[in-house]
């Protein structure tokens, strides 16, 4: 199971759930999660009601080309819905792990975390929501979960080896029963 799948806000929801609760429940037209290897996106103009980015703009090759992509096969008033990760806020284990990998993992598109609603904004979207979380995840075992960090998005793929061998370390050295890691994610939605 992956990291949006077992990570937990207050209310109990996984990121996956969050994501799945933006998206309208009658769109006009298909509701199509949109990954960064169907780029250009294979469906016709205005085909679609709503586009699922999860976790990868900020890793993205051509953000305009994204944007210019989604305005195309989006319908008019169709709905765009984007979870990406969010810059973390000072806490100690964080502070430990990212001084153990050599510093925060910076993503290509830094602006697609925390400036994403301006993103959208500058790409003719209006923005309807624009949330942050922080979702749990628990630390009982640290295996696997700098592997899970890098899988599920929160941090970028192009990460040094040695990088993500020092976080591995800090996380077993954080690591416990009663041990969890706040995981701050962002939501944005925007329309056509």
């Amino acid at each position: 199971m992956s990291l949006l799948e077992r990570a937990r806000d207050r209310h109990g929801l996984t990121p996956a759930e969050w994501l799945a609760g933006a998206v309208p429940r009658d769109p006009p037209g298909p509701v199509t999660r949109i990954d960064p290897l169907s780029v250009p996106i294979p469906h016709g103009n205005k085909s679609l009601g709503s586009a699922l980015l999860e976790m990868w703009p900020p890793s993205a090759d051509d953000l305009d080309g994204l944007f210019g992509e989604l305005r195309r096969v989006l319908r008019p008033t169709g709905t765009l819905v984007a979870l990406v990760p969010s810059r973390p806020r000072f806490s100690p284990r964080w502070w430990s792990v990212h001084r153990a990998a050599g510093g925060r993992p910076r993503f290509r598109n830094e602006s697609a975390t925390d400036r994403l609603g301006w993103l959208f904004t500058a790409a003719d979207f209006a923005v309807l929501l624009d949330q942050r979380r922080v979702f749990r995840l628990a630390l009982a075992d640290a295996s696997g979960v700098v592997d899970d960090l890098v899988a599920s998005g929160f941090w970028p793929s192009d990460v040094a080896a040695e990088r993500l061998a020092g976080a591995a370390g800090a996380f077993a050295r954080l690591a416990g029963a009663d041990r969890s890691l706040g995981v701050p994610l962002r939501l944005v939605v925007g329309r056509r």
